[in-house]
C-alpha cells in the first residue's frame, strides 16, 4: 500500500475513534444527569431527616382528640389532652413513632386534587418536637382505594406524598394505639396478694407470708401452696396484653353492652402500694375473646380466652403436690406405722447422728446413712393424686397408715391415710381433710416407704444387722352409733 493510502486510512480511523470518544462522552454525560435526576427525586421524596433520639416531645390531634406526650427517665407520659380521661400510654408505640419519622420517604407523589380528595382537609396531625427546638410535623390523610398508600404532606409544601399503607395506618391510629397495652401496670415482684371471686363465691384469696410463701387465706387457711405454680400464673397476667382496646367508660348502660353492668368474675392483685381489680362478664371457653374491666380506669378491653384459666380455676389446683412436707433439717423423729409395720427414725441434728429405732445409724456406712435420708424423704414426700372438690369422707375415720413428725421445736404434725379402696387412701394432716387423696404406690412403688424401709434392711444385713421392725399396733375400730346408744343407756339403766 502506498504511503498516501496508508494516511488516508490512518485519517480515517483517527476520525471514527474521535466520533466514539464522543459518542461515550455523551451517553457518560446522560447517564450522569439521569442518575443525578434520579437521587434528586429520592431527596425530594424524602420527608424528614432528623435523630430519633432528639424527639423528647409528641403531639397528635385525631378524631378522638388531642394529645401531648414527654418523654423523660425512659418513660412517655400523656401530660396534657381535651380527651376527656386519663390513660397510660403506649411507649413502644410512640418510640415507633419517633423512629418512624425520623427518616420518613415517600413511594410517590400526587397532583391535580384538592387536599379533600386526599383526606387531607381534616387530617391526623403528628409532631414531633427535638431536644434541639426543632419540630417536625406530617398530615396524615386517607388511605388510596387500593390501599396501596396513605396520602401524606407537610406543611407548607403543596406536594401530596404515598406513603406506605401499613405506615401510615399505624401513624394514623387513634387511642386504641396510643393506650397501654398491658392490662395491668403492676411488677409480679410486687404483687404479695392474688384473689379470684365468682359471684359471690370465693375461689382463692391469696396472700405471701413475711418469707415470702404464698399462703390461703379463703376459702380455707392453712392449706400449703404451690409457690411455683402461683408465680407462674401471677408472671402470665402482668404480661397479659388487651387484644383491643374498646374504649373508656364508667356508664352503666355503655358497660351493658358488654355484659360488665353485672359483672361474674372478679379478680383482685395487689401490692404494698395499690390494689387493683379486674372485672369480667359470664363466658363461654369457647369465645375467642372476652371482655375486661377495670372500674378504677374506666377502661374496657378484650383478651384471648386462651389466656383466662385462671378465672375459672380455684384453689384446689393452686395446692402443693406433696401432702405434708417437713424439711429433714426441721425433725428431730419421724414416727411411722404403715400397714402391720411400726418404726421410728431419730435425728440428732446437733451431734449429727441418727437412728433406725435402737439401731445407730452414725457408725454405719454412708450407703445406709443415705438410705436413712431416702426413707425419711419417700415420707415427706407423699403427693396427692387429687384434690376432690366434694369428698365424702368417713364419720369415723380409722387411719391405715400414720406418720408423726417431732420438730425440732416440739411441735408435732401428723399424717394420716385412712384407706377408701386397695389402690386409694384419703389424706388427714393434723385431723383435717381436705379432699386430697393418696395411691397405695407412695408406699410401695419405686419410691414408696415400705420400698426403702426393704432397702435399708437389706444393707444392714450386709453388715451383720439383722432388723426386723416392730408389729404396728392397731386403734381399736369406732363403736357404730347404735352400739354407742345402746351401750350409755345400759350404763344409765
Amino acid at each position: 500500500m502506498s504511503s498516501k493510502k496508508m494516511l488516508i486510512v490512518l485519517g480515517a480511523m483517527i476520525a471514527l475513534l474521535g466520533l466514539a470518544a464522543g459518542g461515550y462522552a455523551l451517553v457518560d454525560h446522560k447517564k450522569t444527569q439521569e442518575e443525578s435526576s434520579a437521587a434528586e427525586e429520592i431527596n425530594s421524596l424524602k420527608l424528614f431527616n432528623f435523630d430519633q433520639n432528639s424527639v423528647n416531645a409528641i403531639e397528635i390531634t385525631n378524631p378522638d382528640g388531642h394529645f401531648s406526650m414527654n418523654y423523660a427517665g425512659g418513660e412517655w407520659t400523656l401530660t396534657d389532652t381535651d380527651y376527656p380521661h386519663q390513660f397510660p400510654v403506649n411507649s413502644y408505640y410512640l418510640n415507633s413513632i419517633a423512629t418512624t419519622m425520623s427518616e420518613l420517604t415517600a413511594l410517590q407523589k400526587f397532583t391535580g386534587k384538592d387536599a379533600a380528595s386526599y383526606g387531607l382537609d381534616n387530617p391526623v396531625t403528628i409532631t414531633c418536637n427535638t431536644s434541639v427546638g426543632n419540630s417536625y410535623t406530617l398530615l396524615v390523610g386517607k388511605p388510596s382505594a387500593t390501599k396501596e398508600y396513605y396520602y401524606v404532606s407537610v406543611p407548607g409544601d403543596d406536594t401530596v406524598y404515598g406513603i406506605k399503607y401499613d405506615t401510615g395506618t399505624a401513624l394514623s391510629g387513634g387511642i386504641s394505639f396510643l393506650h397501654d397495652p398491658y392490662v395491668l401496670h403492676v411488677r409480679d415482684a410486687d404483687i404479695n396478694r392474688f384473689a379470684m371471686k365468682h359471684n359471690d363465691e370465693v375461689a382463692y384469696d391469696l396472700f405471701t407470708d413475711d418469707a415470702g410463701q404464698w399462703q390461703l387465706q379463703a376459702p380455707l387457711t392453712d392449706v400449703r401452696m404451690n409457690t411455683v405454680q402461683v408465680s407462674t400464673i401471677i408472671t402470665d397476667l402482668v404480661r397479659l396484653q388487651y387484644e383491643s382496646f374498646v374504649t373508656i367508660t364508667k356508664d352503666k348502660q355503655e358497660l351493658a353492652k358488654y355484659g360488665l353492668d353485672k359483672p361474674a368474675y372478679f379478680l383482685t392483685v395487689g401490692t404494698d402500694a395499690q390494689t387493683v381489680t379486674l372485672e369480667f362478664p359470664d363466658y363461654d371457653t369457647n369465645d375467642g375473646v372476652v371482655y375486661v374491666y377495670e372500674p378504677e380506669s374506666g377502661t374496657v378491653g378484650t383478651i384471648s380466652s386462651r389466656e383466662t384459666a385462671y378465672l375459672q380455676g380455684s384453689w384446689h389446683q393452686l395446692v402443693d403436690e406433696t401432702v405434708l412436707r417437713i424439711p429433714y433439717a426441721d425433725a428431730k423423729e419421724l414416727d411411722v406405722t404403715v400397714d402391720d409395720k411400726h418404726f421410728v427414725l431419730s435425728i440428732d441434728h446437733e451431734k449429727e447422728r441418727t437412728r433406725l429405732d435402737d439401731i445407730d445409724m452414725t457408725a454405719l456406712d454412708s450407703e445406709s446413712n443415705k438410705l436413712f435420708e431416702y426413707l425419711y424423704a419417700s415420707v415427706s414426700e407423699i403427693s396427692h393424686e387429687e384434690i376432690k372438690k366434694e369428698p365424702e369422707l368417713p364419720e369415723n375415720p380409722v387411719p391405715a397408715c400414720t406418720f408423726r413428725y417431732t420438730l425440732n421445736d416440739g411441735t408435732q404434725r401428723v399424717l394420716e391415710l385412712v384407706q377408701i379402696d386397695d389402690v386409694t387412701y384419703w389424706a388427714y394432716v393434723d385431723g383435717r381433710c381436705i379432699g386430697q387423696t393418696v395411691r397405695r404406690n407412695a408406699l410401695s412403688g419405686t419410691s414408696g416407704v415400705l420400698t426403702f424401709l426393704e432397702k435399708l434392711t437389706d444393707a444392714l444385713e450386709d453388715q451383720g444387722i439383722t432388723y426386723t421392725p416392730a408389729a404396728a399396733e392397731r386403734p381399736a375400730e369406732p363403736a357404730s352409733a347404735e352400739e354407742s346408744t345402746e351401750d350409755t343407756t345400759a350404763e344409765t339403766e
